[in-house]
């Protein structure tokens, strides 16, 4: 929901989902997504922008889950990350960073998230070109910290709050701590 929108149109559209119980991790939730139309589940997200296509990938990705998964809970071994990272990537209209924020948030598994911000970040310390592949600087950040979701997730928190109060589009690089 969170892709080419501000963080509060994407809550506000998963906002919308859970006031109908479509997010719970149950099997009566999961079914009811599965069952919801296309028209209304594209209106519940409206508000995310892009809806229609957003609605579309949603829908091959809950598709891809019953088929591959089952009903929730899901349980997938931290062991198996890479082929699900793979398998994930496959579904058309998922790409890296959504794969991964998938893996880490949605499974609990070691897959360190690259957005704008970590990029951002890192190019204006001059530790990437800005030109550097996705894969590349999520390796880097998976070979520096422990293998471990928790860590993974901590430092992506922090990252996105330094990229929202210091290093946005126009740098307010006072009290940054990084400069430090």
């Amino acid at each position: 929901m969170t892709q080419a929108t501000n963080w509060n149109n994407a809550a506000s559209a998963v906002a919308n989902l859970k006031q109908t119980g479509l997010l719970e991790d149950s099997r009566d939730s999961f079914r009811a997504l599965l069952e919801l139309g296309q028209a209304e589940l594209e209106e519940r997200i409206r508000s995310s922008g892009y809806f229609r296509q957003k609605a579309a990938r949603l829908r091959r990705l809950i598709e891809f889950l019953d088929k591959n998964l089952g009903p929730p809970p899901w349980r997938i071994s931290p062991e198996e990350t890479s082929t699900w990272r793979t398998r994930l990537l496959g579904i058309k209209g998922l790409g890296p960073e959504t794969v991964d924020s998938i893996l880490l948030y949605g499974f609990g598994l070691p897959c360190f998230v690259v957005d704008a911000y970590t990029r951002r970040i890192l190019t204006r310390h001059e530790m990437i070109e800005a030109n550097a592949l996705y894969d590349d600087i999520r390796l880097m950040f998976e070979k520096a910290f422990p293998e471990r979701s928790d860590v993974y997730n901590e430092y992506h928190a922090l990252i996105v709050r330094l990229g929202k109060e210091h290093c946005r589009s126009d740098p307010c690089c006072t009290n940054c701590p990084l400069l430090s």
